[in-house]
């Protein structure tokens, strides 16, 4: 048998393990563990890649991934496992629960922790997220985009805003996607979240 090596652009990535919400002209894409990363995943609004990364962590880890379903076309849920907080013992007794909607001009995240262990927690929700504004014909090619021009912390709301897009926070502050963006532009912040005891 005879292997023949070919050259060429790389063909596009595969999304049959990806939850897609769409809302057009937005789609928003991540694979089960509802964190975006890499690859197709992100945020798109009119062919742009508008959220390139959003990763979430509970006290500096990845909760484990539950399940994961569509409520509607431009609805997904997410549920995880926190490990290490709770009751001790094989069952889990905190979850972080994911609420992703997409809008015709951005998407929305909600995230919450939810306890049942026998007393409260409290723990520190990280949410890692950037934008490298990739034209959607990149993406799809498998070309290489430049790197995430902006990183913060959760949650956040995207929408269209002037020339670019802005993430809001609770304290409203906000992070221009645009264009122009520096690559050294940078924002973060951590939340410490306490959850009462929700058992019976």
């Amino acid at each position: 048998m005879k292997m023949i090596a070919t050259g060429g652009a790389m063909g596009q990535p595969y999304v049959h393990e990806h939850l897609t919400c769409v809302a057009a002209p937005a789609t928003w894409l991540s694979r089960g563990s509802g964190q975006v990363r890499d690859g197709v995943d992100g945020l798109y609004v009119r062919d742009r890649r508008v959220l390139a990364r959003l990763v979430v962590t509970v006290d500096g880890r990845e909760p484990v991934p539950l399940s994961a379903t569509l409520a509607d076309a431009r609805t997904a849920r997410f549920v995880a496992v926190v490990r290490g907080a709770g009751d001790p013992g094989p069952d889990p007794t905190v979850t972080l629960h994911r609420r992703r909607v997409v809008e015709p001009d951005g998407g929305a995240e909600t995230l919450t922790l939810v306890n049942r262990a026998r007393v409260g927690v409290e723990v520190v929700v990280s949410v890692a997220l950037g934008s490298d504004l990739a034209a959607m014909g990149t993406v799809k090619a498998g070309e290489p985009v430049a790197a995430s021009v902006t990183e913060g912390l959760h949650p956040l709301r995207l929408d269209n805003h002037q020339a670019g897009f802005r993430m809001v926070t609770p304290s409203r502050a906000c992070v221009a996607f645009t264009s122009s963006a520096a690559a050294s532009r940078r924002a973060c912040a951590a939340f410490t979240v306490s959850a009462a005891s929700k058992a019976r």
